[in-house]
């Protein structure tokens, strides 16, 4: 419960900072590009509901020796699936702002960018968060969670100031691809 607290403080402490430091504009593209970036999220949600009761099985036998190839085979698949989601994304970023948010939202382009790179990252190294949940390890991700956290904000506090809307992004990236 505190890690998906934790988790929706990072998603929303960029809007924050960036209402503080920079404009409500600013802020306003960046909630456009938040929502798109997080695309890049929904093949490994889906992974994480085949993946975990097979992860969860192995450490219910007590056979760790198991997991390295389920892990390394579902880390395979995440890269082969999330790829062709994060491509697009990244390579059409001006267009894909554009069409669903209109003109205004193109200067998002290079932070949507970033902020997909963050949660490919996330997503290809593997299924962690999720073997360490199967093996009721909820105390170190909680820790993790809130590492990330105050990278997010140390992060936003410094590169927002140099770099606006893309400082926010950066430290979001930062945030979410350090989870791991």
């Amino acid at each position: 419960v505190f890690s998906t607290i934790l988790w929706f403080l990072i998603g929303r402490v960029d809007t924050l900072f960036l209402a503080s430091f920079m404009t409500i504009d600013q802020a306003g593209i960046y909630n456009a590009v938040l929502p798109l970036a997080q695309f890049v999220t929904v093949t490994p949600q889906s992974f994480a509901m085949i993946s975990m009761p097979l992860i969860s099985s192995v450490f219910a036998r007590g056979d760790e020796s198991s997991l390295e190839p389920i892990y390394l085979t579902t880390s395979k698949w995440l890269l082969m699936f999330t790829l062709p989601v994060y491509l697009p994304i990244v390579i059409y970023a001006e267009p894909l702002l554009v069409k669903f948010f209109g003109s205004d939202c193109a200067s998002g382009a290079v932070a949507l960018r970033i902020l997909s790179t963050g949660f490919f990252v996330n997503a290809v190294v593997g299924p962690a968060t999720m073997t360490l949940s199967a093996d009721a390890r909820t105390r170190l991700i909680l820790l993790n969670t809130l590492v990330s956290l105050l990278i997010n904000v140390v992060c936003n506090i410094t590169l927002i100031p140099l770099w606006g809307i893309s400082g926010s992004a950066t430290a979001s990236a930062l945030a979410v691809a350090g989870t791991h």
